[in-house]
């Protein structure tokens, strides 16, 4: 089954911040058609912890389970999966409607139906379930109506043009509604419909997943089984994948992408929309105070920081846009370094309130483990600084961050998307920066509801002026996202992030 085009009468556009990059590879893949049957191991840098969508924090592997109702292809734009469209209704930003495919089943029979999603969705909502986008659904979604077995009516809470950018989370990939309803067992027995479904799991050790019989495309997927294991050491996941022809892995980081090329292992990546910063939170001392967070961002070289973390594989960012977006502005960027300038903001911060003393969170997992000890290690340079790292477990990192917003500073990967605005406007949520200021809050308001480019590209001008120059953000560097490949590994074609189509996999031998 080929995967077929939206086209319909309702009207998606490309708005704020949504793009997308063709991705590129390294090496060849086998040849000729894709041949079905065969077992593929796929390394990832952590352990699995859960297995309940926007839980485990995984959408690579979520989908892999649960399926994509939409993906977007290399501009950004919706391409349908297990939906049939997502669209704008009368042109209206605040109103949309996704229209699912016909017959589509869960591996337990249920169906996938327009019900099923509203369930879902209203899950994910509901912060007791712990997904990890519960405020910003809540805060999105309005009022969901059920309008057919696969029409589910989305009426926002406000203008949204990038709707579609918010689906292609954990609201992409649904699960059956009798499994979600007990998330003890869903977190341990899942139920979907995607291209693979649950076998078995060694907490640690080994997730393993098997065909889906029933997946939509009769067609797809291609093997018989997939086994996901974590592999935490770089060094080791280089070894294992290039003793293994038949298996993927995750490079957490560009330097990691280059030990797989140097080992002769062909590499898949993507520029993806953003990448990992560095976020102040202006709730808290003493990122409370502008001149803390102007010195910080004065006393990061993030050449160095390209240098000493990412092995100059990355490319160092000037604010949110790269060149190519239609929204940059060489006249318009960041803070640049000028570590003379940071010592005299510390100084005069100093002055009135003591000594610059502050955290840094970050997982155990690459970059933002090496990016928060060279982030401490540049800002204890200072004079009246003191900076110290406080790793901690994944998901409590992410609970630190996205949840509780206990933090001082910590290193985040985020983009140029509609969930910018969440993180600028404290009446939005997750406002992760704890940053509010009522000039920005209203040209957000104004994007919403302009059309014109010009028009558009001035009012960016005019946001991206103001938070410059408060710094809620350091934007560090333009990340890409590497998949390496086995030799026997056919159909590794990454789009979003880190994603990928996991029904197109295939092996060789």
């Amino acid at each position: 089954m080929k995967r077929i085009i939206v086209a319909t009468a309702l009207t998606v556009v490309a708005t704020l911040g949504v793009g997308g990059c063709a991705g590129s590879s390294s090496g060849t893949e086998p040849q000729g058609p894709p041949k079905p049957g065969g077992s593929l191991t796929v390394y990832i840098p952590s352990e699995v912890t859960s297995l309940s969508p926007g839980v485990s924090g995984r959408t690579y592997f979520e989908s892999m389970i649960y399926g994509n109702l939409i993906t977007l292809d290399a501009s950004g734009m919706p391409h349908p999966v297990m939906a049939e469209s997502i669209g704008m209704v009368d042109n209206d930003p605040a109103h949309w409607n996704l229209t699912l495919r016909q017959g589509l089943r869960f591996t337990n029979g249920e169906p996938l139906n327009a019900s099923a999603v509203k369930y879902n969705w209203e899950w994910h909502a509901d912060a007791a379930n712990g997904s990890w986008i519960a405020s910003n659904v809540k805060d999105l979604l309005g009022e969901l109506t059920v309008v057919s077995d696969v029409s589910l009516d989305i009426k926002l809470t406000r203008a949204n043009p990038d709707f579609y950018v918010d689906v292609v989370s954990p609201l992409n990939s649904p699960a059956a509604p009798s499994s979600l309803a007990d998330k003890q067992r869903n977190d341990r027995n899942p139920v979907g419909a995607g291209p693979y479904m649950f076998d078995s799991w060694v907490e640690g050790s080994k997730l393993r997943l098997a065909r889906n019989p029933g997946y939509f495309d009769p067609e797809r997927p291609y093997l018989d089984q997939i086994e996901i294991v974590p592999v935490p050491d770089s060094s080791q996941m280089v070894n294992v994948l290039a003793a293994n022809p038949n298996s993927i892995a995750l490079a957490p980081s560009g330097r990691v992408a280059a030990d797989f090329q140097a080992a002769g292992v062909s590499t898949v990546s993507q520029e993806g929309p953003g990448g990992p910063n560095f976020f102040l939170n202006n709730r808290n001392a003493p990122f409370d105070d502008v001149r803390a967070r102007q010195a910080v961002a004065r006393a990061l070289d993030l050449n160095d920081l390209n240098a000493s973390v990412f092995d100059d594989t990355e490319s160092v960012a000037t604010g949110v846009y790269p060149p190519d977006h239609p929204y940059f502005n060489k006249d318009v960027h960041q803070l640049s370094y000028d570590k003379s300038a940071a010592q005299q903001l510390v100084d005069a911060y100093v002055a009135e309130k003591g000594p610059m003393n502050f955290s840094i969170v970050a997982p155990p997992t690459e970059p933002y483990a090496s990016m928060a000890q060279w982030a401490a290690q540049q800002l204890n340079t200072l004079s009246d600084v003191k900076v110290t790292v406080e790793q901690l477990e994944s998901n409590t990192w992410q609970t630190r961050v996205n949840g509780t917003y206990a933090y001082n500073m910590s290193p985040f990967n985020t983009g140029w998307n509609g969930a910018v605005s969440g993180n600028f406007n404290i009446h939005r949520t997750p406002n992760r920066l704890g940053y509010s200021d009522p000039d920005v809050d209203a040209l957000f308001d104004d994007l919403e509801v302009q059309s014109d480019l010009d028009e558009r590209k001035s009012t960016v001008d005019a946001l991206l002026r103001f938070t410059y120059e408060d710094v809620p953000i350091v934007w560090a560097v333009r990340a890409k996202y590497f998949w390496a490949r086995g030799s026997a590994v056919g159909g590794l074609e990454m789009w979003g992030k880190s994603d990928i189509h996991a029904d197109e996999l295939f092996v060789s031998q």
